[in-house]
């Protein structure tokens, strides 16, 4: 961890600071307009209760209100280790 901040502070002496101009929720828009504009769709406030996984790779999801969503990609903004159990 400490290696990781020491490159941190390297990194930001070399090329500078860099934020998204409206903060993280920007990136979140940007992300969300990004799969929108290529036919694809987001859902946003609903609880996940299982990534559904077929042939060894994500499906497609199941929302705790019992809603099936297929999907050929998943994107989980949870931590690796809910995520994959």
């Amino acid at each position: 961890v400490t290696s990781m901040y020491a490159l941190v502070s390297h990194l930001e002496r070399a090329f500078g600071v860099h934020y998204a101009m409206g903060g993280v929720q920007a990136i979140a828009d940007a992300m969300a307009r990004v799969v929108r504009d290529q036919g694809g769709f987001v859902v946003q406030d609903a609880e996940v209760d299982e990534v559904l996984v077929a042939d060894g790779r994500a499906a497609g999801v199941r929302l705790t209100d019992g809603r099936v969503l297929p999907a050929e990609t998943v994107v989980s903004n949870a931590d690796p280790g809910t995520t994959y159990t």
